[in-house]
């Protein structure tokens, strides 16, 4: 997520604090197989233990979280690759205290095997930069990274090639019990609900068509959410009721809207 982009720029951009602040900021990290790596509060065993969403870039979490302690907003990758002000997101002044049930999931897979980053957004996390971090367009080397999205692209595209609209639903089915806690199965699972998705739109929605051709760069959001979703067992926080929602459907995920229900 946002340690994407800091470790793509490099050292001299983004500079982090070695003192005690971080040893109070809550994080943890796991292997693909979900080993704890790190010490202190296991943050996927706590976020387990509450209602739970995933927030999509265009839904309004700031002020639900403040209504609703009681559940985890969990920031991922949808946030990362489309927002153009993480500064601004994570750490305006509407947070600046923090926000304890707002998560934040990061993948890092500079090294072979991969890991899996969350961080709460607590009070601690700002203090934890020297510097702010960079908006998109300061950004030297890109890391939503194009010839990965090219290859996961044209997986997918084999997918509606070799499976039929029938079999890749009952092969999300199948999988769906399993997802909870495994990273890798959910991936599987996410690129067959936009598979699946690209069967019933393909020659009905240009838009999405011409961005699945030209391999685009917000291509995969939709289907992160749905990645991540299945990962924490999460309904979804977006106000897109067009696509998220109908590959939620796949998977028996529940969408909300971000407006806060009155009393």
């Amino acid at each position: 997520m946002y340690l994407a982009r800091k470790n793509q720029i490099g050292k001299d951009k983004i500079k982090m604090k070695t003192t005690s602040t971080y040893a109070e900021h809550a994080n943890s990290v796991y292997d693909l197989d979900m080993n704890c790596l790190s010490q202190g509060e296991d943050l996927f065993k706590t976020i387990q233990g509450m209602e739970r969403v995933i927030v999509d870039n265009n839904a309004e979490w700031k002020k639900r979280s403040l209504a609703e302690p009681h559940r985890a907003f969990i920031l991922g990758q949808a946030i990362d690759n489309e927002k153009s002000d993480l500064e601004g997101e994570f750490f305006n002044e509407e947070i600046r205290e923090g926000r304890n049930n707002v998560y934040l999931l990061g993948l890092d897979f500079r090294n072979e095997p991969g890991k899996i980053l969350i961080d709460r957004l607590d009070s601690q996390f700002r203090a934890f930069f020297k510097s702010p971090l960079p908006r998109l367009f300061e950004e030297v080397t890109t890391w939503n990274d194009p010839d990965k999205r090219l290859k996961l692209r044209d997986r997918i595209a084999k997918l509606t090639s070799f499976f039929t609209e029938k079999q890749m639903q009952e092969r999300i089915n199948e999988q769906l019990p399993r997802c909870v806690g495994n990273f890798v199965l959910s991936c599987c699972t996410a690129e067959f609900t936009y598979a699946l998705l690209l069967v019933n739109i393909y020659h009905k929605d240009s838009s999405e068509r011409e961005k699945f051709i030209q391999n685009h760069k917000n291509l995969f959001g939709d289907t992160s959410m749905i990645r991540d979703a299945l990962f924490f067992d999460a309904q979804i926080l977006s106000d897109d009721e067009k696509h998220v929602h109908k590959m939620a459907s796949y998977c028996q995920i529940c969408c909300l809207k971000s407006a806060v229900a009155s009393a």
